[in-house]
């Protein structure tokens, strides 16, 4: 009887995993196809109307929503990074999707960045770089070309970030 209850167990943990792969791999396929394609930057505009360049320079680019617990998470441990100088100021940028330019200033105002916020209040860029889900991040060679790309909470997107932006 034991010996039927441990087979059972592994058949449903092994149906389990299945699925929560099968569930995850449209997304993980997306993030494998975006590497080594090219980001543009033209008409890329700050929350205060600045327009900014990336190129040259190493980026970690977060596509986020306000509505989105993780993203939040995400965007607090980038903004921690930032803040502790472990990372440059101005390599993260911090694209909002879908957004009004009024509901991004009232989440700021509460969760104060230094990040660099970037409005994609109509979604073209969100959808030019299929983002599907939020936070997306991308993480930018100098001459713009996705050396990486994850979506949701990363356990090591600190380390991954570090390691990136400082060699």
């Amino acid at each position: 009887m034991k010996q039927l209850f441990s087979r059972i167990s592994s058949l449903v943990l092994i149906v389990i995993l299945i699925f929560l792969v099968a569930q995850r791999f449209p997304v993980i396929y997306e993030n494998i196809k975006a590497e080594d394609k090219k980001f543009s930057d033209q008409n890329l505009i700050n929350i205060n109307q600045q327009p900014i360049s990336l190129f040259g320079r190493k980026t970690v680019v977060v596509f986020w929503a306000t509505w989105c617990p993780p993203c939040k998470i995400e965007l607090n441990r980038l903004n921690e990074l930032m803040t502790d100088k472990k990372i440059p100021y101005g390599s993260v940028i911090a694209i909002n999707m879908n957004e009004s330019h009024s509901t991004v200033l009232s989440f700021l105002k509460k969760n104060p960045l230094k990040l660099e916020i970037v409005l994609d209040e109509t979604g073209q860029l969100a959808e030019k770089y299929l983002v599907k889900a939020t936070p997306t991040i991308l993480f930018l060679n100098p001459d713009l070309t996705i050396n990486w790309r994850t979506t949701g909470i990363s356990p090591f997107l600190s380390f991954r970030t570090t390691s990136f932006l400082n060699n």
